[in-house]
């Protein structure tokens, strides 16, 4: 007697990657979707949320505005197992600003602040403008669609980009950026006296004056500080050490121009 086994493979939804590209000579967005997973399909559809469809496994389609659309990617016609995502398509001005210096006290701030949808200029110009506290102005800070910036310190800065097509269409984003020093909290320390790690010490530039506050997993306050540096050897105000566990963190700036940072962190004793 010979028993017939059939085995049922669950088909799995198809993955894909995507990204903005240079946008058309008249302003409008691009975006580039490419198939990661399965590499061994015959075929793949598009449906690009705004009433459009593509092929292939890799495609570009161009948006006649901006906005949030829902993609969806069928492998193999297998529609019960289409992969559908929500994609922020940014407008032809859209730009970044990305802090590309972590050392605490360093005094000055570097940032890298450009365009991702740019690859090269093409048929467009652009210009930037940064204005900021204390009649700080730099304009124009560059004229192409990436470059780096140092601010001299801290505060509320404002980024102006106007992206020009010679096609005739331009405009003008503005976003404000928070520039402040690096804070680096530690996530586990080790108070049981050994010189070794002792000490719960927060990286700051040890100036700007700082409100931490400590949680117990239960949600009780165990320790409040406010000071430009940060020194805590694990016990509560009243001197009693704090036991091993998980504790939660707030770190607030006094100057406010950056949200509280918050977090967890291991306190570890010996035996």
């Amino acid at each position: 007697m010979f028993l017939l086994l059939s085995m049922v493979t669950k088909s799995q939804s198809p993955e894909f990657q995507y990204r903005g590209i240079d946008p058309t000579n008249d302003c409008k967005s691009v975006m580039e979707y490419k198939v990661v997973a399965p590499s061994g399909t015959a075929t793949y559809a598009w449906d690009f949320g705004d009433g459009n469809t593509g092929v292939g496994s890799v495609a570009t389609h161009t948006y006649a505005t901006p906005g949030t659309y829902d993609v969806t990617l069928t492998a193999d016609g297998d529609v019960a197992n289409a992969k559908k995502v929500s994609v922020i398509v940014h407008p032809f001005d859209h730009f970044v600003a990305i802090r590309d210096n972590t050392t605490p006290g360093a005094g000055t701030f570097q940032y890298k602040i450009g365009s991702p949808l740019f690859s090269s200029a093409g048929t467009y110009t652009f210009s930037w403008a940064i204005t900021g506290p204390d009649g700080y102005v730099v304009d124009p800070a560059s004229t192409n669609w990436k470059f780096s910036h140092t601010f001299p310190f801290s505060g509320n800065f404002n980024i102006a980009f106007t992206v020009t097509s010679s096609f005739g269409c331009t405009s003008t984003r503005n976003r404000v950026v928070a520039v402040a020093d690096t804070l680096i909290v530690p996530n586990v320390f080790t108070p049981d006296g050994d010189g070794v790690n002792d000490i719960w010490s927060i990286k700051s530039n040890g100036k700007d004056k700082l409100n931490v506050k400590i949680y117990s997993r239960a949600g009780v306050l165990v320790y409040e500080e406010n000071a430009a540096i940060i020194l805590w050897d694990g016990k509560t105000a009243y001197g009693k050490e704090l036991a091993s566990g998980v504790y939660y963190y707030v770190v607030d700036r006094a100057d406010k121009v950056l949200p509280a940072q918050k977090g967890f962190f291991y306190l570890l004793r010996g035996k």
